[in-house]
């Protein structure tokens, strides 16, 4: 199967900076090729939630962090990969919180992640070569 559409990728350095460069980018790119505002909004949150986990978790021992991301506009899917060198993590090992108990006995984190499951249609995380890529899909409709 050949993936048609447009596609745009850049690297930026793990920083707010570089965070700042991606959210640009993609609303240039969402912009360009005539992106829902839904599944924009929906993509913006996701991009900012993985990129600040991966800035602020994510840098290794004494290097700068490296991260490219890339999007791929394929019919009516919207697909977006961020690979980073920095330390391994899966978003995705972590058990989703039980919102049903009090605050008090919640532990700390994972909200984020479980936001970001409930925007994207399909996400999925890998870790080759020493580094970490998340790749995420959303529907144009939905």
């Amino acid at each position: 199967m050949t993936v048609e559409g447009p596609r745009f990728a850049l690297s930026v350095d793990g920083s707010p900076a570089g965070i700042g460069r991606v959210v640009e980018a993609f609303d240039g790119f969402s912009a360009a090729h005539g992106v829902p505002d839904a599944a924009r909004r929906a993509v913006q949150v996701v991009l900012d939630e993985l990129l600040s986990n991966t800035v602020r978790c994510g840098k290794p021992d004494g290097r700068e962090l490296t991260i490219r991301v890339g999007f791929l506009l394929d019919g009516e899917r919207l697909t977006v990969e961020i690979v980073d060198d920095g330390t391994p993590f899966d978003p995705l090992a972590r058990e989703a919180p039980d919102t049903t108990l009090p605050l008090e006995k919640r532990p700390v984190g994972g909200l984020g992640l479980l936001f970001v499951r409930s925007l994207v249609d399909g996400i999925t995380y890998d870790a080759e070569g020493g580094r970490n890529r998340v790749v995420f899909g959303k529907r144009l409709g939905a």
